[in-house]
């Protein structure tokens, strides 16, 4: 199975056209931005700003493995920053295997 099935992608508007997608290496770099801890639902949006921005690069950096925080930040304005989080919950989501995603059972089996 192809990893882009097995983590599904969310395209979110930024530069360009990008997708936010959780892998394993997307889940270990949140987890570090995050002092050892992973978002719950919905609290995204209460973190320091820093730390989303340090999370949107950590869901984008599959498709560059170059990719900074810095990138990210000047990509992330108030006209898409409402988008951008929407985009991030909904690959979130998919990640920890809500509704039809083929991710349930690996990504369930590795957070316990």
């Amino acid at each position: 199975m192809h990893d882009h099935v097995l983590f599904p992608e969310v395209p979110v508007e930024l530069d360009r056209m990008r997708h936010f997608r959780i892998d394993f290496n997307a889940l270990i770099q949140i987890q570090q931005s995050l002092d050892g801890q992973l978002p719950a639902d919905g609290e995204l949006m209460r973190l320091p700003i820093s730390k989303v921005r340090d999370v949107f690069a950590a869901a984008l950096r599959h498709e560059d493995p170059n990719l900074t925080p810095a990138d990210v930040g000047r990509w992330i304005h108030v006209g898409n920053m409402k988008d951008a989080l929407a985009a991030f919950e909904r690959a979130w989501k998919l990640a920890m295997g809500e509704g039809d995603s083929p991710a349930r059972p690996l990504l369930r089996a590795m957070l316990q």
